[in-house]
């Protein structure tokens, strides 16, 4: 899991770099501050490293049709903070797709709940 982590990020930064190449040779390096370094550095730990190994431990513990019904979760919850602290407006739009993600959410949750069986 740790390598297959190591590498899904390497590529991807690899990746990455080689889109941007253009755009990073007309940033001025000397000007861009310290705290920014940090937050790039945090950013890349915590959240890019950290979410992507407990993602890879979650899909073999729970699954990968429950992780990735969890996944969509993540759209439905920026959507909500940002309505709630006023950085964006709700738009009534994007009601049915957190329908559908909710309902599915019900749906995956119900997956492993064993019913009974009816005799005839």
């Amino acid at each position: 899991m740790e390598l297959m982590t190591f590498w899904v990020i390497l590529i991807g930064a690899a990746w990455l770099l080689l889109i941007s190449l253009d755009d990073l040779n007309t940033v001025v390096w000397q000007q861009v501050e310290v705290a920014v370094y940090f937050g790039l550095l945090y950013l890349a730990i915590f959240t890019t490293l950290g979410s992507f190994f407990i993602l890879q431990f979650a899909t073999v513990k729970l699954g990968a049709t429950k992780v990735a019904a969890y996944g969509f979760l993540t759209p439905v919850f920026v959507i909500a903070l940002s309505s709630i602290l006023g950085m964006e407006l709700f738009q009534w739009e994007v009601v049915p797709g957190i329908f559908l993600v909710l309902l599915s959410m019900v749906l995956v949750q119900r997956e492993g709940v064993s019913r009974p069986s009816s005799s005839l």
